[in-house]
C-alpha cells in the first residue's frame, strides 16, 4: 500500500511539472517511480517522453528499446513502443515492431495503431507523388 501511495504522489508531482513544461525535473520524478515499479510499461513510456521533451532523444530511445527486448513478443510493450515511435517520426520502425508480432497477439489497440500507421504511410507517399507532378498515381494510390 506505502508503495502504491508514494507512486501515486510521484505521479501528480510529474504531471505537475510537465504541465509547467519541466521536462527533465518531470523526468527524475519518473525514474523514481520506475525505481519503484521497473517493469511498468508506460511508466517506461511516460520517462521516455519526458526525456525527449528534455532534449535526451538517444537516452529515451534507449530506455523504449531495453524495454522491448525484455519482452519482445509481449503486446503491451510492443504497443507502448509503437506509439512512442510513431510519436517522434519512426512510423516505419513502429510497423516494423509491430509486423515482428505475431497477428494472433495482436490486440485491438495494436490494430488500430497499426492501420493508422498505414494510412498515414500511404498519405505520405501520395503527398509525395503529388508534388512531384504525379497527381494521377497520387489520386490512384489513395483509391
Amino acid at each position: 500500500i506505502e508503495r502504491s501511495l508514494t507512486n501515486d504522489r510521484l505521479e501528480k508531482q510529474a504531471q505537475a511539472l510537465e504541465s509547467q513544461g519541466n521536462w527533465a525535473q518531470a523526468a527524475e520524478v519518473q525514474r523514481r517511480r520506475l525505481a519503484l515499479d521497473p517493469d511498468s510499461v508506460w511508466i517506461t513510456y511516460r520517462l521516455a517522453r519526458d526525456l525527449v521533451s528534455a532534449g535526451e532523444r538517444q537516452e529515451a530511445d534507449a530506455l523504449m528499446r531495453a524495454m522491448v527486448n525484455r519482452q519482445p513478443q509481449d503486446a503491451e510493450r510492443v504497443y507502448a513502443s509503437g506509439l512512442y515511435l510513431s510519436g517522434n517520426d519512426q512510423d516505419d520502425l513502429a510497423l516494423a515492431q509491430i509486423a515482428a508480432l505475431p497477428r494472433s497477439a495482436w490486440t485491438d489497440n495494436i490494430r488500430e495503431l497499426e492501420a493508422r500507421l498505414q494510412s498515414d504511410r500511404v498519405l505520405r507517399q501520395a503527398n509525395q507523388l503529388r508534388d512531384s507532378g504525379n497527381e494521377a498515381q497520387a489520386i490512384a494510390l489513395i483509391q
